[in-house]
């Protein structure tokens, strides 16, 4: 598939928490996709190394440290950052770039400092309505809720696969990947 999108993913990748599993997860998935030309942007320094694991070495090649720093000029095609980092940080990305930060939230009301910094994005996800309900009562507009998802198919037991998915309402019908809202990124504004 053509990449119709440069898509810079800021987060931290090759670590231990929370953040890196899901920047890894989604990451990979949308590598593999074809649907966008992607550019890492490391946060944190890596925790551990890539070699010997094809995904984190796919990663790697894909991280700004491999690509260069003229993968930040890259306009053949529109471009989104998409952040995902703790704590949120209000910088912009470069000019004409669309700006997506992914914050979840697990309290009621989140602290100003971190809500004037999401107030500077394009669009915020998050993964729950409970966490969407908290970034608006914050004052943090543009919400969208985005499921982290789950990889039924880690287990090969195809009963237990089809369980999960009735149990946690995951039919085919209600999956919502970040792959369909990421082209929309370029069309807004």
């Amino acid at each position: 598939m053509t990449p119709q999108l440069n898509l810079f993913w800021e987060g931290t990748q090759l670590a231990y928490h929370s953040f890196a599993r899901i920047n890894r997860a989604l990451s990979l998935s949308l590598i593999a996709s074809g649907v966008v030309n992607m550019t890492l942007v490391p946060y944190e320094p890596d925790e551990f190394a890539a070699e010997n694991n094809r995904d984190y070495e796919m990663l790697r090649s894909h991280d700004l440290r491999s690509k260069g720093f003229q993968a930040l000029s890259q306009r053949d095609l529109p471009g989104a950052w998409v952040r995902h980092v703790f704590p949120p940080r209000p910088n912009r990305p470069p000019k004409g770039i669309k700006w997506a930060a992914i914050q979840p939230w697990e309290y009621s009301v989140m602290p100003t400092i971190y809500a004037d910094a999401l107030r500077h994005a394009d669009e915020v996800w998050t993964p729950s309505n409970f966490s969407r309900a908290a970034l608006l009562r914050s004052g943090v507009e543009n919400v969208h809720v985005i499921p982290w998802g789950v990889d039924s198919a880690a287990t090969d037991d195809k009963a237990l696969q089809v369980s999960f998915r009735r149990r946690h309402d995951l039919s085919q019908r209600h999956r919502r990947t970040a792959r369909k809202f990421l082209p929309r990124l370029h069309r807004r504004r």
